[in-house]
């Protein structure tokens, strides 16, 4: 976190579970209502599960078009009704951070698969 990205909080996760089940393969984590400025993934593994990560995180947060959404109140409804995690968020893969052979992969949620595959 810090100035540089607008940060202030974060929360991190494991990509896989210890069943080897991704973390965008299922359950009903509620990823628009976390209090929190940046999500860090570890260990997600692979492309596939990567793929469904940021499908799972930009699609769950679907905003309804302006004629269907029902007018705030006051201005904490009005930021509960936008939304959290769009598929043009940045985001990053960091492979074997630290090392001589780190590498970084740049792009959005909708990008970053592609990033990462148009250079492996």
């Amino acid at each position: 976190t810090g100035p540089f990205l607008d940060a202030q909080s974060f929360a991190v996760f494991s990509g896989t579970n210890a069943q080897g089940i991704g973390e965008g393969s299922g359950g009903s984590r509620d990823w628009e209502s976390m209090q929190v400025d940046t999500l860090v993934f570890l260990m997600i593994g692979r492309l596939d599960k990567l793929n469904t990560l940021c499908q799972r995180i930009s699609s769950t947060n679907s905003v309804l078009p302006d004629e269907q959404v029902e007018q705030p109140t006051n201005n904490n409804d009005a930021i509960a009704n936008q939304q959290r995690w769009k598929n043009d968020t940045p985001c990053a893969i960091v492979q074997s951070a630290g090392r001589s052979n780190q590498r970084v992969w740049r792009g959005t949620l909708e990008t970053l698969v592609e990033v990462i595959q148009q250079d492996l």
